[in-house]
């Protein structure tokens, strides 16, 4: 999902998530093969995170081309538990940078340094739990903008969690926003396996911009 939540893996744990993802609007397709997203507990508060992946797009009419996608590091802090506080709580501020400029000349990636500044918040009603995440981003390159989300889940099987999701963006002045509606689930294979998966659709997009599809599919790997 695109929406973060406060939970970390646990101190000395790692939790690795292998995937594929495909993203269609207009007359443009790309897809991250793979996508890349390492995580490391340190303590049971904190997180490290690494992201990267390659990137194939393809326009109407034209071939294929690949290369590096963006590579992202970002460190969360949990600051409130829900079995204390009764919420969780999280900072998770992230930077995002262009390894290859390559990448910017061919249009697979946006150009310039990016630091993203959120914060996450959940809490279990019953049956749901409900995430909720909130931030700015702002790039070396263009305007900040804002990103929100809302996520709430709940298990349908004894190892099975299903999603939904609303997640958006907007310039800092509120104008311009698109929203992106994800349906999405974990399903456990084993101890240390599970697989994810999500599919979405804009709902409503930035002036000027196609609406797109989204999905996501992968492994979770923990350790």
């Amino acid at each position: 999902m695109l929406t973060d939540d406060p939970g970390t893996p646990g101190n000395g744990h790692v939790e690795l998530d292998i995937a594929a993802t495909v993203q269609r609007g207009g007359s443009q397709q790309s897809w991250e093969l793979p996508a890349i997203d390492l995580n490391y507990g340190v303590g049971e508060h904190i997180q490290l995170n690494l992201e990267t992946s390659y990137i194939v797009s393809k326009r109407s009419g034209q071939g294929a081309i690949g290369g590096a996608g963006n590579a992202s590091a970002a460190v969360k802090w949990r600051f409130l538990d829900q079995e204390s506080d009764g919420i969780s709580m999280s900072a998770y501020p992230r930077v995002e940078w262009n390894p290859l400029r390559s990448s910017v000349r061919r249009g697979l990636v946006e150009d310039g340094t990016r630091l993203l500044l959120p914060v996450q918040i959940a809490r279990r009603v019953g049956v749901v739990d409900l995430d909720t995440e909130v931030g700015s981003l702002l790039s070396s390159i263009g305007r900040g903008e804002w990103i929100y989300g809302l996520i709430a889940g709940t298990a349908v099987t004894s190892s099975m969690d299903v999603m939904a999701e609303l997640h958006g963006m907007a310039r800092t002045s509120l104008a311009r926003d698109g929203l992106t509606l994800n349906i999405g689930l974990r399903r456990k294979l084993s101890a240390s396996a599970s697989l994810i998966a999500s599919l979405g659709r804009d709902v409503r997009s930035a002036t000027g911009v196609p609406l797109s599809s989204v999905g996501y599919f992968g492994v979770q790997l923990t350790f």
